[in-house]
């Protein structure tokens, strides 16, 4: 698999953002450092969370993932979201998650982000835009640094295909 799948791009991203600003802090929760935050968007139970006030955000994501089933053959249901927010001067620390990018996909959707935002993956450098998403292989080594003075958000959701590869459902 390519490091990189451009998914969608031009996505309208400000209603979101807005969904995400108005969200109680509280819901953000600390991940990989001590100023990145995360708000979990499926709970244990694979339920939605927060769905009223994240409606725009789950529309995103939902329209994102119609057109990955429609133009890249993605046959799995969602397993896995987040928000992700990566302030000024911060960083991802290099890791592998292990998807295979056929049964387990990542997805990212940039809702905010600057030139000086990067994600290395596989050993290619991308400075990914607001209003892109990506499908990355992430079972190859990749990490996030953000030299802008903007803050990183990101959406992020993985599926995962219930019915063994190569197999049409009837």
């Amino acid at each position: 698999m390519e490091n990189f799948v451009k998914i969608a791009e031009g996505l309208d991203t400000a209603p979101a953002l807005a969904a995400l600003a108005a969200l109680d802090p509280c819901f953000w929760v600390n991940v990989l450092s001590d100023t990145a935050r995360m708000v979990p968007l499926l709970g244990p139970d694979g339920r939605r969370r927060h769905g009223e006030a994240l409606a725009e955000i789950w529309a995103l994501i939902d329209a994102v993932h119609a057109q990955a089933r429609r133009d890249f053959g993605d046959r799995g249901a969602i397993v896995y979201a987040r928000a992700g927010r990566l302030p000024p001067g911060d960083r991802v620390l290099p890791h592998a998650d292990g998807h295979d990018g056929v049964v387990r996909r990542r997805y990212q959707i940039v809702l905010q982000s600057a030139p000086e935002a990067r994600i290395m993956l596989g050993g290619e450098i991308r400075s990914l835009a607001a209003g892109e998403a990506w499908q990355i292989d992430s079972s190859k080594l990749h990490s996030v640094v953000n030299d802008s003075e903007t803050i990183r958000l990101v959406l992020v959701f993985d599926t995962e295909a219930q019915e063994p590869i190569g197999v049409s459902p009837a």
